[in-house]
């Protein structure tokens, strides 16, 4: 009776064992999950920053040209077309030209 008794008992050790062990990966997984979005979440706030001058430039360019544009500028679109990262526009209202910031 004994041996019954421990036999059941140490398989009810191993079943929660077992539960614990899959409960540990799930939450191992949630948590490399939520540091991946974590991280996605930080590198389009820091890009919409640079974007709306919050934030130093983007490193990797020596030398920048800062372009007064008003409000909106075909000059300055056509420069940012020719100059790539070189051009950096300021412009009274960024988000009136937000699609003109992202495509360059």
């Amino acid at each position: 009776l004994e041996t019954a008794l421990g036999s059941k008992r140490e398989s009810q050790i191993h079943q929660l064992q077992t539960v614990r062990s899959i409960i540990a990966g799930f939450v191992g997984i949630a948590q490399i999950l939520r540091i991946v979005d974590l991280a996605g979440d930080a590198d389009s706030k820091y890009r919409e920053s640079v974007s709306n001058g919050r934030e130093p430039f983007i490193p990797g360019v020596s030398e920048r040209v800062i372009r007064l544009a008003g409000k909106t500028s075909d000059v300055t679109a056509l420069s940012m077309m020719t100059g790539k990262q070189h051009i950096v526009p300021v412009f009274e209202n960024p988000a009136a030209v937000r699609d003109l910031v992202e495509q360059h």
